[in-house]
């Protein structure tokens, strides 16, 4: 119902939480904070998923348009600043903790012509200055056939995201490096005598070391 309690969460202990349930969702409003502005009809969405899934009782949310989601996270004391990452939002948005932006993904507009599409950033930091924060997120799209808050939000202390993003890192350049190393090999062994499985081997090793490329962290 909107609500977020993290009071008794202990971030040190138990490390940064998926951002995910129900969440306030405005459709074909692109909200300005404070919330009080706004005046059309309010129901709950699911979070993450295509805002698509909300047909079936509401007919009039279409694959393409422009919502506004919100969602009250109650913090435990002494959280002063949190980080948050953003996977797969269609196809661009704006956040705000208490009313202030805190950044955008291109830029979420009410048509396609004022709409700037980006779907992903490293990490986003914001500045907490209670034990609440509300946390707004105004998303568009004219292009994707998702909509919404499809991957999903984590957030988390600004060290420990800094640290999990660090280890992702390592891990995509640690796989990327041994496809190509793989791949080299085998190139060198198909040049060296012609069989045809190693030439396969090689191209299937460049192209896994392109997916982890596109992506990964």
């Amino acid at each position: 119902k909107g609500v977020l309690d993290l009071r008794d969460y202990d971030f040190l202990a138990r490390g940064p939480v998926e951002v995910k349930g129900e969440f306030e969702f405005y459709w074909n409003q692109m909200l300005n904070p404070p919330m009080e502005s706004a005046s059309g009809e309010m129901i709950y969405a699911k979070v993450p998923a295509s805002w698509t899934q909300l047909r079936k009782e509401h007919p009039e949310i279409d694959r393409y348009g422009f919502a506004t989601y919100r969602v009250l996270i109650l913090l435990p004391e002494r959280v002063d600043e949190m980080a948050f990452s953003i996977e797969d939002v269609y196809s661009a948005s704006g956040y705000f903790l208490n009313g202030k932006a805190v950044d955008y993904l291109g830029f979420p507009g009410v048509n396609k012509y004022q709409t700037v599409i980006r779907i992903s950033r490293p990490l986003m930091i914001g500045t907490v200055n209670d034990e609440q924060i509300e946390l707004m997120i105004r998303v568009s799209n004219f292009e994707n056939h998702l909509s919404g808050i499809v991957g999903g939000i984590t957030m988390g202390r600004v060290n420990q995201m800094q640290e999990s993003r660090e280890k992702e890192l390592f891990r995509g350049h640690f796989l990327i490096g041994a496809f190509l190393i793989i791949g080299i090999y085998f190139l060198g062994l198909y040049l060296i005598r012609t069989q045809q499985y190693r030439l396969y081997v090689t191209l299937l090793c460049f192209l896994m070391a392109m997916r982890v490329t596109i992506i990964a962290e």
